[in-house]
C-alpha cells in the first residue's frame, strides 16, 4: 500500500504536466526581434505587444507570451498571461533555481481583447502597463542589462508568439505613442505644448476682433496692402469696425470658448491620426521584415540526392557517394553486372577458367583469357593439341 502512494503522485504529477503543456501554446524564436534586443537591453528598455484577444476556447487560461534566453548563463525569463487570475506570471530560471513574480492586472477579464500591453524594464524591476494604464511593479531580482553585459559573449534570444505584433523601445513615450495613449502622454509633458497651443489661438482670435493687424514674416513679399499705411485708410478701418452695423455679429466671449474648445477638439483629433497612421507604419515595417526573413518565401536549393535518401544500387551492393554522384561497388557473389542491375551469373571468384588462363571480370559475366600454349579451347575447356594431326611429316614418315 505504501508503495503505490509514490507512484500515484507521480501520475498525477504527470498528469498535470501534461494539461499545463496543453494550455500554454509554445513559442518561436524571432531573430530579428532578437538582434534588436541586444541593442536595447544595454539600458531601460520597454516590450509591447497589441491586441492581444482572448482564446476561442476558454478552456485555455493561461497563454504564453514570449520569453527571454540568455544561453551562455542559462538564464530564462518567461512571460504568461493568466486570464482567469488576472495577472502576467514570470517564470525565472537562474542558476538552476526556478521561482516565480507575478504582475496583477485588475482590469483584466476572460472575454476582452487587450489593445496594448507594455513591459518597462528598469534596472531589476519590470513594470507592466495594460491599455495606457500603469498596472503593477515587481522586482526580478535580476538585472538584465548587468546579466548581459557581464557574458563573456553577450548573446540573448527573445521566442514570442507570432499572432501578435512585438515592439521594442528605449522610451515609455514611444511605446505609448504606438499604441495612441493620447491621455497618458499628455500626462506625461504635453501639458506644456496644449497651453501654449491655445495662448497662440487666444492671442490670434483677440487680434482678429480688435482689428489689430499681426506683421507678417516677410513684409518685403507681400504686395497686397501696400496702400494700406497711409492715416486715412487706418482711420477708415477704425471707423468701420466702431460702427454699429446689424449685419456685422458682436463677438462676445462664449463664442471664443466655443471657438477654442472647437479648434482644441479638432487638434487632438488631428493629432490622434497622426499616431495611428505613425503605428500604422510601423506595423507595416514590422510586417515587410517577416516577409522579407521569411524562410518559406525564398527559393529552396535543389535537393542533391545521396545513398541515404535514394539508393539506386543493387540490394546487397555497397554505394558511395561522390562528388560527381553516387557510384555502386561490385554485384554480391553469384551475380553480374555494373552494380545497380544484377542477374544470376559466373564471377573469377567461382573459378570458371582453366588451370592457367587469365580470369576477367566484366558486366556480363567473367571473361577467360587464350588457352596456354599446346593447348586450343575457350578458355574454360582447354584440351591438349596433338601435333601430328596438322600432318607436318612427309609422306610415308610418322
Amino acid at each position: 500500500m505504501k508503495s503505490s502512494l509514490p507512484l500515484a503522485a507521480g501520475l498525477l504529477l504527470l498528469l498535470a504536466l501534461c494539461a499545463l503543456v496543453q494550455q500554454v501554446q509554445p513559442l518561436s524564436l524571432d531573430p530579428v526581434a532578437s538582434t534588436e534586443l541586444e541593442e536595447y537591453i544595454k539600458d531601460d528598455f520597454l516590450i509591447s505587444l497589441r491586441h492581444i484577444r482572448p482564446r476561442r476556447k476558454f478552456r485555455i487560461t493561461i497563454e504564453a507570451l514570449f520569453m527571454i534566453d540568455f544561453p551562455e548563463s542559462k538564464n530564462k525569463f518567461s512571460f504568461y498571461l493568466d486570464r482567469k487570475n488576472k495577472r502576467v506570471t514570470i517564470d525565472i530560471n537562474t542558476h538552476a533555481k526556478v521561482y516565480s513574480k507575478n504582475l496583477i492586472l485588475s482590469d483584466l477579464n476572460e472575454s476582452t481583447t487587450i489593445k496594448s500591453l507594455a513591459f518597462a524594464f528598469h534596472h531589476s524591476s519590470v513594470t507592466v502597463y495594460m491599455n495606457c494604464k500603469q498596472s503593477s511593479t515587481e522586482e526580478l531580482d535580476v538585472n538584465l542589462s548587468k546579466l548581459f553585459a557581464s557574458a563573456d559573449e553577450p548573446t540573448v534570444k527573445l521566442f514570442r508568439e507570432r499572432k501578435y505584433p512585438l515592439f521594442l523601445d528605449s522610451e515609455l513615450e514611444k511605446a505609448l505613442g504606438r499604441a495612441s495613449c493620447q491621455k497618458i502622454l499628455r500626462r506625461n509633458g504635453n501639458n506644456v505644448h496644449s497651453t501654449r497651443q491655445k495662448q497662440t489661438v487666444e492671442k490670434m482670435l483677440k487680434n482678429k476682433v480688435h482689428g489689430e493687424v499681426i506683421p507678417e514674416r516677410n513684409k518685403k513679399r507681400d504686395i497686397r496692402n501696400w496702400h494700406h499705411t497711409s492715416e486715412k485708410y487706418k482711420q477708415e478701418i477704425h471707423t468701420d469696425f466702431s460702427s454699429n452695423r446689424g449685419d456685422i455679429p458682436i463677438i462676445h466671449g462664449d463664442c471664443d470658448e466655443n471657438i477654442l474648445k472647437l479648434l482644441g477638439e479638432l487638434l487632438k483629433l488631428v493629432k490622434e491620426l497622426k499616431e495611428e497612421v505613425k503605428g500604422q507604419r510601423h506595423e507595416i515595417t514590422y510586417l515587410r521584415g517577416l516577409i522579407e526573413n521569411c524562410a518559406g518565401c525564398q527559393q529552396a536549393q535543389p535537393l542533391r540526392e545521396n545513398c541515404q535518401y535514394s539508393n539506386p544500387c543493387f540490394p546487397g551492393v555497397q554505394c558511395y557517394d561522390t562528388s560527381t554522384g553516387m557510384r555502386c561497388g561490385h554485384c554480391p557473389r553469384g551475380y553480374v553486372g555494373d552494380g545497380r542491375n544484377c542477374r544470376p551469373g559466373q564471377t573469377c571468384v567461382d573459378q570458371p577458367c582453366f588451370n592457367g588462363v587469365q580470369c576477367y571480370d566484366t558486366v556480363e559475366g567473367a571473361q577467360c583469357g587464350p588457352c596456354p600454349a599446346g593447348y586450343e579451347g575457350d578458355g574454360k575447356q582447354c584440351r591438349f593439341r596433338d601435333a601430328c594431326e596438322d600432318k607436318p611429316c612427309a609422306p610415308g614418315r610418322k
